[in-house]
């Protein structure tokens, strides 16, 4: 097999840092196959038997360790072709003025499929990508577009997005038949004002308008040990996802019909890299210039920012005054993603507010809600709590980024994380209702006119030894065959740990001392009385009345009928200022 690859300039070498990465070392980008044969990833790996545009690699994992792959992205050529028209449809013009059409490229500049992956690795962010054309007879140029922000080919012959500083363009021209591929790597920089630049430009220095290069390869040194690789497939290849060749039919990739390419962004970009990239457009041009006619292209989503939620719920306490309970929920947010992140936000949907994290680094986590503070610091926002009828909630956090600072940013696909809050076991969060009442009485004799009588006077204690609210309490004293003594009082509401006499008025704590009163003086304040119509005289006892007293109420949480015991009393009939305990 004879692979075409291109040679670094030895001047660039030298002015390159010395931890730059060879793409190779990350991904099978310098073999001009699509087989993996090292440690690393090759295409046949990532793409599978793709047939459809995803970001969903085949692979879930491969490639060297302490690689972590960013972002992910597969496209396959429409049916209904899609190609550049326009004479402001060049690269270093601005995506608003980009036009297309439904019509078909030369067979040569025809993209059947485009991949690309990010990758980071020891702190660089390595770029790698490729692409398959219909035909293979003439020279062919290849660029691959890496865009902040969402570009996209929109319905009315136009493209949505806008070029951002930092956007990268990746160019390689195929000579000699498409043969021997180079590779220019530019930058997006408004910067660049002027309509014609020095050619060639050096590194470092404006191409075109709004385009800065940032590296350039070309014979046959790349993939090694610079920054760059760029090669074409010496030999016909048949990668495992669908392709149909012009020439000859069948599933095989021609010679020279094959390209794939990296670079270790970081190295090359001057000052710090973008945060993250958001779409590609992989392109056939004219010529390797930058100012080149495109034609055929391919575009998708790029999701290399990344942002991720994990969040818990437990219940702290039902509410004692009414039905629902309370709750607490907190959590982590993790950058996961291929660069800095900004305007994170977290939302609760059963929480009113954000909690604001502010931007994150790579690889940063922070802790939201009632979470202890993670290794990234806390974001800030409203208390952790919220209220909910439910004992068994759902609740759900999302989070929110931009891929730049502005707000207008592109926005980061949101993550989220759903939970059924913690409930069961919860002491806190279940409610005991306990309602006890008891009784003391005594009898007096009474002059009824033209009889002597007796007259029982009574009170008691009734209590909420809960810990929920009690609504609705009332205390009913049954005189068993006389419906006219029977008597109940209405107590409203007791709280947990509550209790109140439930016969005087207003209602107290504290009941009247009883004692067998005078004959023929009325019941002290704060007992309750009434006229026995029968009366028990055991054998060898003492006469005496017994009555029942009982108390009902409501379980304020739950709303349902809570009982006490009912309590028996035996009221003697007794001298005055003495009474036995007992019959």
């Amino acid at each position: 097999m004879t692979i075409q690859r291109l040679i670094l300039p030895l001047a660039l070498l030298f002015s390159l840092p010395a931890q730059a990465v060879d793409p190779k070392t990350v991904f099978e980008v310098e073999d001009g196959n699509t087989v993996a044969n090292a440690l690393n990833c090759d295409w046949d790996q990532m793409n599978g038997t793709a047939n459809v545009d995803t970001n969903t690699p085949a692979a879930t994992a491969c490639g060297v360790i302490g690689a972590t792959r960013n972002a992910y992205g597969f496209l396959v050529g429409d049916s209904n072709e899609k190609v550049f028209r326009g004479g402001g449809s060049k690269d270093p013009i601005d995506i608003p003025s980009w036009r297309w059409a439904a019509a078909s490229a030369p067979d040569k500049d025809t993209l059947t499929h485009g991949y690309a992956v990010s990758y980071t690795i020891s702190g660089a962010k390595v770029l790698v990508f490729g692409g398959e054309r219909f035909a293979v007879n003439g020279d062919a140029n290849i660029g691959i577009w890496f865009f902040q922000k969402e570009v996209k080919p929109n319905s009315s012959g136009g493209f949505d997005g806008v070029h951002i500083d930092g956007d990268i363009l990746a160019v390689s021209a195929f000579t000699n038949g498409g043969g021997h591929p180079e590779l220019d790597v530019y930058k997006w920089d408004s910067t660049c004002t002027a309509s014609h630049y020095a050619t060639p430009a050096a590194v470092g220095a404006c191409a075109d308008t709004n385009l800065k290069l940032l590296f350039k390869g070309s014979a046959g040194g790349l993939c090694a040990g610079g920054p760059g690789c760029a090669t074409v497939n010496g030999a016909p290849i048949t990668p495992s996802w669908p392709y149909a060749t012009k020439f000859g039919g069948g599933t095989t990739v021609p010679v020279n019909g094959f390209y794939e390419g990296g670079f270790d962004l970081t190295a090359i970009f001057p000052g710090t890299a973008p945060g993250c990239f958001s779409s590609f457009l992989l392109e056939t041009r004219s010529s390797q210039e930058p100012s080149a006619v495109l034609k055929d292209f391919l575009a998708g989503s790029f999701p290399e920012c990344h942002v991720a939620v994990s969040k818990n719920c437990a219940c702290t306490s039902f509410k004692v005054d009414g039905p629902g309970y309370n709750y607490t929920a907190g959590g982590t947010v993790t950058n996961d993603g291929g660069g800095t992140i900004y305007n994170v936000e977290v939302v609760d949907n059963n929480i009113t507010g954000k909690f604001t994290c502010g931007s994150m680094a790579a690889g940063v986590v922070k802790s939201w809600g009632n979470a202890p503070p993670a290794s990234g610091g806390t974001c800030e926002g409203p208390a952790p709590t919220f209220f909910n009828l439910s004992n068994a909630v759902s609740n759900t956090a999302t989070v929110t980024a931009t891929s730049g600072p502005l707000l207008t940013s592109t926005a980061v696909p949101p993550g989220t994380d759903t939970k059924t809050c913690a409930f069961d076991g919860i002491a806190a969060c279940i409610a005991n209702p306990l309602l006890t009442v008891n009784k003391t009485c005594v009898t007096a004799i009474v002059d009824l006119g033209e009889t002597v009588g007796i007259r029982v006077d009574y009170a008691g204690i009734v209590k909420n030894g809960g810990n929920v609210n009690l609504t609705d309490v009332t205390v009913t004293d049954t005189v068993p065959g006389n419906t006219a003594a029977t008597q109940t009082f209405n107590i409203g509401t007791l709280v947990p740990n509550q209790e109140v006499c439930y016969t005087t008025n207003p209602l107290v704590a504290a009941c009247p001392s009883l004692v067998p009163p005078v004959a023929g003086t009325p019941p002290i304040a704060g007992v309750a009385s009434y006229l026995p119509n029968s009366i028990t005289v055991p054998a060898n006892g003492r006469a005496s009345f017994k009555d029942t007293v009982k108390a009902t109420g409501k379980n304020a949480s739950l709303g349902t009928s809570v009982n006490s015991d009912p309590y028996d009393a035996t009221c003697l009939v007794c001298p005055y200022g003495f009474c036995p305990t007992a019959p």
